[in-house]
C-alpha cells in the first residue's frame, strides 16, 4: 500500500498594529496562561503567559490562538488592526500620509514600466519564434 506524501504547512503568520491617539503603541496585551492547575502528584503548577508585546506599535506571531484573540479584538475604532494603511492613517501626520502616497505612487509607476518592458520583450520573443503577430 502506498503511503500518502506528507505536506507540511507552513503556519500562519499575521502582523497587528495598535496605536494610542495618533502614537504607536507599545503595550502588552495579556492572551492567555498564568492558571494555577494541580497536576497528578497534587503539585500547583503556573501554566506559561502567552502575551503580546507590540514594539512601535506592530506585533507578528504565528501562534494560531493569539492570532484568533487578536483577531477579535481588532474592532474600528480600538487601535488594534491587521491592515497596516488603517495604522499608518491613524499615526501619521496628514503632510506624512501625503508624501507616502506620492512616493508609493512612484514606485507603482516603477514597477509599471518594468513590467511593460518585460512584456514587449516577451512580445518580441513570441513574433521570433514564428508564433503569433498582433
Amino acid at each position: 500500500m502506498a503511503t500518502q506524501p506528507v505536506v507540511m504547512q507552513e503556519p500562519e503568520t499575521a502582523t497587528f498594529y495598535s496605536w494610542v491617539g495618533t502614537t504607536p503603541s507599545s503595550q502588552i496585551i495579556h492572551m492567555y496562561g498564568g492558571e494555577r492547575k494541580v497536576d497528578s502528584t497534587g503539585q500547583i503548577i503556573r501554566t506559561v503567559d502567552v502575551n503580546a508585546q507590540f514594539h512601535n506599535g506592530m506585533f507578528s506571531t504565528s501562534d494560531p490562538e493569539s492570532i484568533r484573540i487578536l483577531r477579535n479584538m481588532a474592532k474600528p475604532g480600538n487601535g488594534i488592526t491587521e491592515d497596516r494603511e488603517v495604522f499608518y492613517n491613524a499615526t501619521m501626520s496628514k503632510d506624512q500620509q501625503v508624501r507616502r502616497s506620492a512616493a508609493k505612487a512612484s514606485q507603482l509607476e516603477g514597477d509599471l514600466a518594468k513590467e511593460k518592458e518585460e512584456n514587449s520583450r516577451l512580445r518580441k520573443l513570441l513574433e521570433k519564434s514564428g508564433g503569433r503577430k498582433e
